[in-house]
């Protein structure tokens, strides 16, 4: 079992994710949100809480074709977190985090694009 956030809806949204992609690598996007993920991954693992160790070796962070995924392979992953929230605690905190590096990198490319065409 995998435990993941999925973001869903209208088909339309994982199109938009898969346009975003070519967007991620152009603005300067996914270095720093692969670094994002894999600090989240981290974050899950120091909070899970140990009896064998496999719940914290099954969380990982992974580069997909429009983004990334953090996940937890245990399959009482899910059942753990509702009573100690490791793993949600990492998903907000990627959350918290994602806004504030997408608006850094639109206006890293806005500033490039200023200075291409208007000197600056």
């Amino acid at each position: 079992m995998v435990f993941t956030l999925k973001v869903t809806g209208p088909e339309g949204i994982d199109a938009a994710f898969e346009d975003f992609s070519g967007t991620m690598i152009r603005y300067g996007l996914q270095e720093p949100t692969d670094q994002l993920f894999k600090a989240g991954a981290m974050m899950a693992r120091s909070k899970a809480p140990v009896k064998t160790g496999y719940l914290r070796s099954s969380i990982r962070a992974e580069r997909t074709s429009f983004g990334a995924k953090l996940l937890a392979e245990a399959p009482y992953a899910l059942y753990v977190d509702k009573r100690v929230p490791y793993f949600s605690d990492a998903v907000e905190m990627i959350q918290r985090e994602l806004p504030g590096l997408v608006q850094k990198a639109i206006n890293e490319q806005a500033g490039r694009i200023s200075r291409k065409y208007f000197g600056g």
